[in-house]
């Protein structure tokens, strides 16, 4: 488990390869983008999802400050 100023223990460990869209994540591997935006006060539009350059999901953020 991660552990991140003050994020806490957020996700368990989860197979999330081969998912393409943002949307299709687990909830809280969502959960734990959205808190690490917050958290550094800036959009995240990509999410890798494993070793290969094309295992990367984009994403539109909905962050804002």
């Amino acid at each position: 488990l991660v552990r991140s100023r003050g994020l806490g223990d957020v996700y368990k460990r989860q197979d999330i390869r081969g998912i393409k869209n943002y949307e299709d994540l687990p909830k809280e591997c969502r959960d734990y983008v959205e808190a690490i935006e917050k958290e550094i006060e800036a959009p995240i539009t990509m999410v890798s999802n494993g070793p290969g350059r094309h295992e990367i999901i984009h994403r539109v953020s909905s962050y804002s400050k």
